[in-house]
């Protein structure tokens, strides 16, 4: 007899989910999801093994991972088989793994085909089916594709075109309401997906025309000057046919063939700017921000609207009636989202912690930055608490938990105990309770530790993900699950469970109440101190963030731009538009506190003078650490960034050594064992810290560049022959003794004569940082203060980086630029375009060839004006580099990617 398979349904547009008919398939740890979803983003097509190795474990996969990729199939398998699937769904090929599934059972083929649908029924004029078809599909999304894989960069491909395919499945459903009547609803629509994707002609298309159908002629005209001088400021462009055509039809409004005009109502179609439009044809935007799709809804219990203006890149420290902004702080990155503790209100402080474990105290009453460390959190910090003396941040990506002082100096790092049948490698949220930490480990393992790091008690809490103290008592969210665990501080022991819907994503404990948000369904829940539910509403938004603070609870919508008070009495809502998608949320002390996204517009807000627009084909400057060049991201453009940010003591002209904070040449005593460097005052590190460089910032450079933390210290190896190198290297003492600062003075003593000692200085380890800079052996990740001409103002992963003059910086601006603006991962063929079209300056390609076939398709077009194309050759490796060059000019020294300092290279116009 036959049994029959029930169908199998795999879900990537939000976290990644098997289903087998009703039954959801347990997948286990992040690799079996991260499996999956890399074959349904192709199903019927062969993954090779070589492939799959690189995205479960990136360039560097472990010895043997054929048979360990194996492993993680044959467990993929048995999850399918458990909730009653086919196990032979995950097919073994001759090079590698293909998913055997009906296409349409993976949500985002069914959103691709609901999109050609949705175009093929508006084509016929089905505008009501054909709207009705792409909201279908737009319900589909359960929040950002693959949402629970956390390193997700393999697939960064995949997700822009997860995003492209939102954007035209909302393109499409707006085209059908246009033509069937503009409301004023969506007008404010399309106000929310316009602003969430600042670049897409054809949503501010929509927009203008849906202004002008309700009678607000001048608000359209508007629109369009708005984003005509958008597009020419930021990608060097005119408006594209359909802003153009909506622009005319503003003006003028004629007729136009290609357009399928509906009239709204008898009465409407007479009046004049009182028709709507169907627009036939879409535009490829040349760039895309957020995802638009999150709007604000009404209902719930007495619900309002405002607006609060703010900026991308900033700390917004707002009044508690979010009516006006005390203060914007400017980020050199983003606040972690979607987990607590990206922003901490204690003791008159806001402590914050960007994507890339950058920890910053900002002082309340001054609205001023009090300290900043960078920490080296490759995969990003897992939480952050502030108690007990000390501010603590977990990092998602080791057993580390971090220990700072007030001030944000003098990191310690401390290593988590081991976990049985795990190596504990994945770390999460953090509390302070019960005058202990509290941290999430893996395998539902949340660990009880003394300040001290020693283990006091160790609870199993399935799904654990964050947790949230108060008192004694403290609070464990399983999101995925929906299930919130209270936990007992004094007798160690769990108090209760309560069990709420799945993708719960946060907690917050106010007054006699703990809060829990939906991430995607808009909900909030009102517990009692037994875990009991007290009361649910609804709320505009999803939620990415949560906090309470006098008799109000604060929700923060990434994706809708909002931030929403809920009154904790009566329940009222009230939502206020903020214009940026925010990342985390903290109330108390007479404020709320929240961050934008940072922008690279932001990070270049205010320059006025000219900006390098350069483009890189290639990785990134993962690694702005002087003592680790070259540790994390590609050596050679870790190296550009130095040169451009760095204070040494001395520096290289072509092949002269000149004096650079070094006053001038030093002084040698007895035959070159003991030399004095007299450091030139006026050098100051750029914000935060702003700190002022004398020979105390040389000796601790040193010191810090050759600690023996850094186990492949080449700065220790150049100063091998410095009085006591070898004693600090072995941890024998806390200080190199033959090295001595005293004001402007530096004094090296060596252990025999040397004639070079000056030279040695002048490499990159050597370039100054501020003096409590802590030692991280996988280098800092954050942006570190620079004392050089310029210092990072903002960097977004592997996108883009901008540097900026320092403004204390006391030399002329030799380079002839304000600021650099870098744009990562662009192929040859855009990269030819940008410089083409004026938006680049500076092109660097790794793939020379292609590069070069496409420069000459356009010199032998008569195209290519302007451009100039050559060659280089990396000095490791011998890989060919194409540049190209458009505005900028650079020296005939050397090519800009293989280590050349911005700061001499580049002169505005000119070649040399």
């Amino acid at each position: 007899m036959a049994v029959a398979v029930e169908a199998m349904r795999i879900l990537l547009l939000g976290p990644v989910e098997l289903w087998v008919g009703a039954r959801q398939a347990a997948l286990g740890g992040p690799r079996q999801r991260m499996l999956l979803a890399l074959l349904a983003l192709q199903p019927g097509d062969t993954v090779s093994r070589d492939r799959a190795a690189e995205a479960l474990w990136g360039e560097s996969p472990p010895e043997g991972y054929p048979q360990r990729v194996h492993t993680i199939v044959s467990r993929l398998r048995a999850a399918v088989r458990e909730a009653g699937g086919r196990s032979d769904v995950v097919e073994t090929t001759e090079t590698g793994y293909r998913l055997r599934i009906d296409p349409s059972g993976v949500d985002a083929t069914e959103a691709a085909a609901a999109l050609r649908q949705a175009r093929d029924l508006r084509a016929a004029r089905q505008l009501v089916a054909a709207s009705a078809v792409a909201r279908t599909g737009l319900d589909l999304w359960r929040g950002p594709p693959l949402a629970d894989l956390a390193d997700n960069g393999w697939a960064s491909e995949d997700l822009r075109r997860l995003e492209e395919l939102k954007l035209s499945l909302l393109e499409e459903d707006f085209d059908c309401r246009l033509a069937l009547g503009a409301s004023p609803g969506l007008v404010d629509e399309l106000e929310t997906a316009s602003a969430s994707a600042p670049l897409r002609e054809r949503l501010h298309a929509q927009l203008m025309l849906a202004l002008n159908a309700n009678g607000r002629r001048a608000d359209a005209l508007h629109e369009y000057d708005r984003i005509r001088h958008r597009l020419s400021e930021e990608l060097g462009i005119d408006p594209g046919p359909l802003l153009r055509e909506a622009h005319r039809t503003v003006l003028t409004d004629e007729r136009d063939e290609r357009w399928i005009l509906v009239p709204r109502s008898r009465s409407s179609a007479t009046r004049k700017g009182r028709r709507t439009i169907l627009i036939a044809a879409g535009v490829t935007a040349a760039a895309l921000a957020a995802t638009a799709g999150v709007f604000l809804a009404n209902g719930g219990r007495g619900q309002a609207r405002a607006a609060l203006s703010t900026h991308a890149g900033e700390l917004v420290i707002a009044t508690p009636d979010l009516r006006s902004v005390r203060a914007e702080i400017p980020l050199s990155g983003t606040i972690i989202n979607e987990q607590p503790g990206g922003l901490v209100l204690a003791d008159s402080s806001l402590w914050s912690v960007t994507e890339q474990g950058t920890v910053t105290q900002v002082d309340l009453a001054h609205r001023r930055i009090v300290g900043s460390t960078p920490l080296a959190l490759p995969t990003g910090p897992g939480g952050m608490a502030v108690g007990l003396g000390a501010t603590w941040v977990t990092d998602s990506g080791s057993a580390t938990l971090y220990r700072l002082l007030p001030g944000v100096t003098a990191a310690r790092q401390i290593t988590l105990p081991p976990l049985k049948n795990t190596r504990g490698l994945r770390t999460g949220g953090v509390a302070v309770a019960g005058g202990s930490i509290w941290v999430v480990r893996e395998a539902g393992t949340v660990d009880r530790l003394s300040p001290e790091g020693q283990l006091e008690h160790r609870f199993r809490v399935p799904g654990a993900m964050q947790l949230v103290g108060q008192g004694r008592g403290i609070w464990v969210l399983a999101g995925d699950r929906g299930v919130v665990t209270k936990l007992d501080a004094r007798r160690n022991r769990v108090l209760a469970r309560t069990h709420l819907r799945p993708s719960v994503c946060c907690l917050a404990v106010g007054v006699g109440s703990v809060w829990a948000t939906s991430e995607e369904r808009g909900l909030l829940w009102q517990l009692r101190p037994d875990g009991t539910i007290d009361d649910v509403t609804h709320v505009p938004a999803p939620a990415t963030e949560v906090a309470y603070d006098d008799g109000a609870v604060w929700i923060s919508g990434y994706t809708s731009r909002t931030v929403t008070r809920v009154d904790a009495q009566t329940l009222a809502v009230r939502t206020i538009h903020v214009g940026q998608p925010v990342a985390g949320l903290a109330a108390g002390a007479g404020v709320v506190a929240f961050s934008t996204f940072a922008s690279k517009q932001a990070a270049l807000l205010g320059v006025r003078g000219p900006v390098a627009r350069i483009v890189m084909g290639g990785g990134v400057l993962a690694d702005s650490d002087p003592a680790t060049p070259g540790f994390n991201g590609d050596r050679d453009a870790d190296w550009q960034m130095l040169g451009a940010t760095c204070l040494s003591l001395y520096e290289y002209t072509g092949r002269r050594l000149v004096p650079y904070a070094a006053a001038g040449p030093a002084e040698r005593l007895f035959d070159g064992r003991v030399w004095t460097f007299h450091i030139r005052p006026g050098f100051t590190f750029s914000p935060p810290s702003n700190e002022r460089v004398d020979a105390a910032t040389f000796a601790a450079t040193i010191e810090r560049s050759t600690a023996p933390t850094l186990r492949r210290s080449a700065a220790a190896g150049a100063l091998a022959d410095v009085v006591g190198m070898n004693a600090y290297r072995r941890g024998l003492t806390t200080h190199v003794a033959g090295v001595e600062a005293d004001r402007h003075l530096l004094t090296i003593r060596l252990r025999r004569p040397v004639a070079d000692l000056d030279r040695r200085l002048a490499a990159p380890y050597f370039c100054a940082v501020p003096k409590e800079t802590p030692v991280i052996p996988q280098g800092l990740q954050g942006s570190v203060p620079s004392a050089g001409p310029y210092y990072i103002a903002g960097v977004r992963g592997g996108s883009w980086l901008v540097l900026r003059r320092n403004p204390h910086y006391p030399r002329p601006n030799r380079a002839g630029f304000d600021a650099f603006a870098y744009t990562f991962g662009v192929d040859a063929r855009r990269a030819l375009g940008m410089t083409r079209h004026g938006r680049a300056d500076y092109a660097a390609v790794y793939d020379a060839a292609d590069a070069s076939a496409l420069a000459a398709q356009l010199s032998a077009a008569g195209d290519a004006v302007g451009i100039r194309f050559r060659l280089s050759s990396r000095p490791a490796g011998g890989q060919r580099i194409a540049e190209l060059f458009g505005r900028v000019g650079c020296r005939s020294y050397g090519p800009l990617y293989a280590g050349v300092e911005l700061k001499r290279l580049c002169a505005v116009g000119g070649g040399g």
